[in-house]
């Protein structure tokens, strides 16, 4: 059973990140001023909670006294201990409700507001909290109130069914605001769930689920509040695959505007079939197989700290599956340079109209395709990853922010993997890694970068320093992992310049920066597209049997969260 003995490692958890961003700490280029002025134009969408604000509404209170429930509201319904509310208004719980369930079943036109002040409510063997049907459900959180949600490890359904498979599951709208505190157990399955839109705007709120943590299927939207997940698998997601719907409505997406975000997951910290797009907030991964995913990635602003087991941001590309007019309209929302197609795409495309058929991945049969895309236009972003630190299945743009990389140790992986071009015009970027896949920035980008190539590995916790021809320090970086590859981009990089590489205070190399992508040192026969073979093995070469093996250890290990038991059959998500 997930429960709250979890709570003791937050701090650790978030002081270790902090500490983990030395690089921001250590960095001569003033890399917390930077990302201030990389963000002065950016505005805040932040949503302000106003205290209780539910008390100035016509309410009706709903008391919970242990295995009985108490009321006079109109439009519920009692029966043992579920509570079943079938129209609009505001309604306020609290108490303790043992074995019991929350239901709403309203009309399509209702909008439900329920209170949680103070309430504890618990369900064995089905969601504790169930909404049906209304417009839109709004959770608010009463101030200074702690509220708990817990569900059993099993639960009884009716032959085929299979949901509602969430100690929270809303089939339409739900908001979560106020600010108080929610903590949903979570231990069938996932935690909570909403298979339209998703809004956190506000409050505490603390979920702990054997599966996914927090999933809106049509999308997620987070503009405030204090959020902290421990999942079994994904943190926090959007999981419709559809991306669009047959009344054009794009879906699929996560956007997160403000809010302080903790995450601790088996899988993905945070996922998107679609668009996800961070342009405020703190957001902390302590742990997770990829740290950010989503099939195009827009980080505009806020401050992000990820450990992963494998990629640390990985744009994936579209998986279109749509029908032709589906698709018609979703492909109007991407720009042309993402859209791939079959050979004599437009006749394959006149083709497929006239059959009606669905658009698909394979481009051997003329389908439509989008690869991965990869914008960053401010904010901070740390990643520390033993797989590729950033992925692409397409192109990068940098225009702003900061981005610094810890990247793998082993020769499989690298501090940078994308499939075509990575231009840089703006920002700062630092990545330090294993350089047998290692790729650069490329020729399109308007900012210089250097690619420094290490005759022996650097050691963990060594500084790598640039200096200018005077004997300025540009910036002094301290890696978490051991490194023969160093990357570094800044508009304070000048073309004809000559520039001094240093670890540990010991020059190792000198260069005049005479292109827009200037590299140093001796290049490893296998590298990525940055540099000159796409990541490739040159003709005549053999990929290594063996790749060096890592010693690498997770920064303190950031207390890694107890372990979270599945159940004993994996479920088949089909929402």
């Amino acid at each position: 059973m997930v429960n709250s003995r979890n709570w003791k490692q937050i701090i650790a958890v978030v002081t270790a990140c902090i500490i983990g961003m030395t690089g921001c700490q250590n960095s001569i280029i003033n890399l917390e001023e930077q990302a201030s002025l990389e963000n002065a134009d950016s505005v805040s969408s932040k949503e302000t909670e106003e205290v209780d604000s539910w008390k100035k509404e016509n309410y009706q209170k709903i008391v919970f006294e242990g295995d009985s429930i108490s009321t006079s509201a109109d439009g519920v319904l009692v029966d043992g201990t579920t509570v079943t509310i079938t129209s609009g208004g505001t309604y306020v719980l609290s108490g303790v409700l043992q074995n019991g369930r929350i239901v709403v079943d309203a009309t399509k036109e209702d909008k439900v507001t329920l209170v949680w002040n103070g309430v504890e409510i618990s369900c064995a063997d089905a969601a504790p909290v169930y909404i049906i049907q209304a417009d839109k459900t709004i959770f608010y959180l009463a101030d200074q109130t702690e509220n708990f949600i817990t569900d059993g490890e099993r639960y009884l359904f009716l032959d085929g069914e299979t949901e509602p498979d969430a100690a929270v599951f809303a089939k339409d709208d739900l908001t979560i605001k106020g600010t108080g505190s929610l903590t949903v157990n979570a231990n069938y399955y996932d935690g909570i769930v909403c298979k339209n839109d998703l809004k956190i705007t506000g409050g505490k709120l603390t979920v702990y689920a054997v599966h996914h943590g927090i999933k809106g299927k049509d999308s997620l939207t987070v503009k405030g509040g204090t959020i902290f997940v421990d999942a079994g698998e994904d943190g926090m997601k959007s999981s419709n695959e559809a991306l669009v719907e047959e009344d054009g409505k794009k879906v699929g997406w996560v956007q997160i505007e403000d809010g302080t975000i903790t995450i601790a997951a088996k899988d993905d910290a945070i996922h998107a079939e679609s668009d996800l797009t961070i342009n405020g907030g703190i957001i902390t991964i302590t742990e997770s197989y990829e740290g950010l995913e989503g099939a195009c990635i827009y980080l505009n602003g806020g401050e992000i700290s990820l450990y992963a087991s494998d990629d640390g941001v990985n744009a994936s590309g579209y998986s279109i599956t749509n029908t032709v007019n589906e698709k018609e309209n979703f492909f109007e929302n991407i720009p042309p340079d993402r859209i791939e197609m079959g050979e004599e795409e437009g006749e394959r495309k006149e083709k497929l109209e006239k059959k009606g058929e669905a658009y698909g991945t394979r481009k051997a049969m003329g389908t439509m395709s989008s690869g991965g895309y990869l914008e960053i236009n401010g904010g901070t972003i740390y990643v520390n990853a033993d797989g590729d630190g950033i992925d692409v299945n397409g192109s990068i743009v940098m225009n702003g922010g900061i981005v610094q990389v810890d990247g793998t140790e082993s020769g499989g992986d690298g501090t940078l993997d994308y499939d075509t071009t990575f231009e840089i015009n703006g920002g700062v970027l630092i990545g330090v890694g294993n350089q047998a896949m290692a790729q650069t920035t490329t020729s399109g980008s308007t900012q210089n970068s250097m690619a420094v190539y290490f005759d022996t590995m650097q050691k963990a916790g060594s500084i790598v320093s640039v200096l200018d021809s005077s004997g300025k320090e540009l910036l002094s970086y301290t890696s978490k992992k051991q490194y023969n590859f160093f990357l570094f981009s800044s508009e304070k990089l000048e073309l004809e310049h000559t520039y001094m590489v240093l670890v540990d205070e010991v020059e190792q190399q000198s260069l005049v920066l005479s292109e827009v992508v200037t590299t140093s040192g001796n290049v490893s026969k296998m590298q990525g597209f940055g540099g000159r073979n796409h990541g490739r093995v040159p003709e005549g070469e053999e990929i290594p049997k063996e790749l060096p093996d890592s010693e690498m250890e997770r920064p303190d290990k950031w207390n890694e969260p107890s372990e979270i038991e599945k159940p004993e059959e994996e479920k088949e998500e089909n929402y």
